[in-house]
């Protein structure tokens, strides 16, 4: 996978604002009820997040947190910048895992990771949350879930 189960989880997460985009303020408690993600998750997810200028966060009974980029404007792109460790990505190691492998010493993989890691970060660009919020109920929680999750991506990347 390109990106981490952290990521798919805030991922998950943030498509329920996508899916209520009335409310205010969003508890941790309504993020985890409806996707299944464990509320310490959800809380640490949503640090990252406020953190990247995704999330706005606010204390009190009346508080929770916000959308500070409309769901139709976030990019995947932009919250896997937000959630995932750039210096364990897929996007900036070799592929195979190999510490030397740079364009001046490639792996035998690394002509063609390089060419379809440039195609991934652009399809992640332009995909957003409100697009894959379009897809419904494939992002409820279930047993299934990673390897679906995956098989809906593959169709939201392909060309």
């Amino acid at each position: 996978m390109i990106y981490s189960k952290t990521c798919e989880a805030a991922i998950r997460a943030l498509i329920y604002f996508a899916d209520h985009p009335d409310a205010a303020a969003v508890s941790v408690k309504d993020v985890t009820r409806e996707t299944g993600v464990s509320p310490s998750y959800v809380a640490k997810i949503f640090q990252c997040l406020a953190k990247g200028r995704i999330l706005s966060s606010a204390r009190g009974s009346t508080g929770g947190y916000a959308l500070q980029v409309p769901p139709s404007r976030l990019t995947l792109l932009r919250i896997i910048e937000a959630v995932d460790d750039p210096s364990t990505s897929a996007f900036t190691n070799c592929i195979m895992g190999l510490a030397k492998c740079n364009d001046k010493n490639p792996c035998p993989l690394h002509p063609i990771w390089a060419k379809a890691k440039e195609r991934i970060r652009e399809r992640l660009a332009v995909c957003t949350v409100a697009d894959v919020a379009r897809l419904g109920d494939k992002f409820r929680p279930g047993k299934q879930r990673r390897s679906f999750l995956s098989k809906q991506m593959r169709e939201i990347f392909s060309v």
